[in-house]
């Protein structure tokens, strides 16, 4: 399940997003509980978080958040084979 999340049209990339608390899927489960994350983009064609068939992505690395993290950039090209 996702800790946060911003939705966004296809039409609106690309964009720089800042992921915070006020975005987070459910609460008490926010990007302030976990110390490593990855950051996925995904151009899904069911609208939901979760990937799916006919979906693109894009997976960062792990991103520690206790250390200052640079912008990180994703490239949503690859399809979704396994979900």
């Amino acid at each position: 399940m996702p800790l946060a999340v911003q939705r966004l049209s296809k039409a609106g990339l690309p964009t720089l997003i800042t992921l915070d608390e006020s975005m987070a899927m459910m609460q008490g489960m926010g990007l302030a509980n976990f110390d490593t994350v990855q950051v996925v983009a995904r151009i899904s064609a069911s609208g939901i978080a979760n990937a799916g068939p006919d979906d693109y992505q894009a997976l960062s690395g792990p991103i520690d958040l206790t250390q200052k993290t640079d912008v990180i950039k994703l490239h949503i090209e690859k399809q979704v084979k396994d979900f």
